[in-house]
């Protein structure tokens, strides 16, 4: 006997309604990012990404993981970063706060970005000192 798909399909279509993305910051280092979709286009980004790290991990031994690799392509993709693409001017917005002597490089006192927390000095000085931040 076959049951009512009605209550599974009005489950789906709250479920589909809730698309957001979530940034969770760990540590002053590391965080994570998660986006909510659809299952079957949650499915093809990881199979596409997943393809593209085992590419990279074929041609050549950096040394990463291919869990790493996963990562680092995901990042670069939503950076405009991926295959035959070029990066945008500015990818993103970061303010960083600290006091001038660790920018520097006189101290290494922590700083803050701005909807992440506190930073290492080393850190913040590469965000501050990157030749493709503005």
């Amino acid at each position: 006997m076959l049951h009512s798909q009605e209550p599974v399909l009005r489950f789906q279509g709250r479920v589909l309604s809730i698309r957001e993305p979530v940034s969770r910051f760990q540590e002053p280092v590391s965080s994570s990012l998660a986006v909510s979709v659809p299952t079957e286009i949650a499915a093809a980004c990881y199979s596409g990404v997943d393809a593209l790290a085992r590419s990279l991990l074929r041609d050549g031994d950096d040394g990463r993981t291919l869990d790493q690799l996963r990562a680092d392509v995901t990042a670069d993709l939503l950076l405009g970063r991926g295959p035959g693409t070029a990066a945008p001017e500015a990818t993103a917005m970061l303010s960083v706060h600290g006091p001038v002597d660790a920018a520097l490089s006189i101290s290494d006192e922590e700083c803050e970005l701005d909807g992440c927390g506190p930073i290492p000095a080393p850190i913040a000085r590469e965000i501050m000192t990157n030749e493709r931040s503005i």
